[in-house]
């Protein structure tokens, strides 16, 4: 897949506004704090996210992502995470419950201690 100068530039400031956080964060304020442009703000961001995802795999790294929460997930990361961490196969559970707040869990500890 192939990204433009402007794709590169929101996954570069994803990655940067994620880890500068250091906490969850939603999709919403994320995308806001990035200044994305409207309309479909939350759905460039979650785009950004999945390439920072396959970027984390290649890289061996945890998912930056995980960093993010859904509005109505509870603190996890919407849906979208855990499908992209399984067709990365990092990842075979369901999306909500304790399995997935474990896995959750486990990333942004690692996150954190870099």
């Amino acid at each position: 897949m192939a990204f433009t100068d402007d794709d590169l530039d929101l996954q570069s400031r994803t990655r940067e506004a994620l880890l500068r956080s250091g906490k969850p964060i939603s999709y919403g304020a994320l995308a806001r704090a990035l200044d994305v442009p409207l309309p479909g703000a939350i759905a460039k961001v979650a785009a950004a996210l999945e390439a920072l995802m396959r970027q984390d795999m290649t890289d061996d790294k945890p998912f930056v992502a995980a960093l993010c929460e859904g509005k109505l997930s509870d603190g996890l990361p919407a849906l979208g995470f855990f499908q992209m961490a399984a067709e990365l196969g990092r990842y075979t559970g369901p999306a909500t419950g304790p399995e997935a707040k474990a896995f959750v869990d486990e990333q942004r500890r690692l996150l954190l201690l870099r």
